[in-house]
């Protein structure tokens, strides 16, 4: 194996992992959550909404944006193979 695709390979890996990670943990954020907004009852229906799509939002953002670094990885290993073979 090369050593650009060992690279990628690598890469590939941490993305993988924050990707899964950070799903994982915020389901463990909003499982968490739900615990003390339950006790408030329909009362915190609204805050708890609020909350809920708060953690979607920033959880959906660092998986996003993991998601853009690693594509941009993909292009600059793609110059540098290109370069590699010229």
């Amino acid at each position: 194996m090369s050593e650009l695709a060992r690279v990628r390979s690598l890469k590939n890996l941490v993305v993988d992992a924050v990707d899964h990670g950070a799903a994982a943990v915020e389901r463990v954020h909003l499982d968490t959550a739900a615990r003390p907004f339950a006790l408030g009852g329909e009362a915190f229906g609204p805050v708890k909404m609020a909350h809920d799509a708060a953690v979607r939002h920033v959880y959906g953002q660092i998986r996003g944006v993991t998601r853009l670094v690693g594509l941009s990885l993909d292009v600059a290993l793609d110059v540098v193979e290109r370069r590699r073979t010229r």
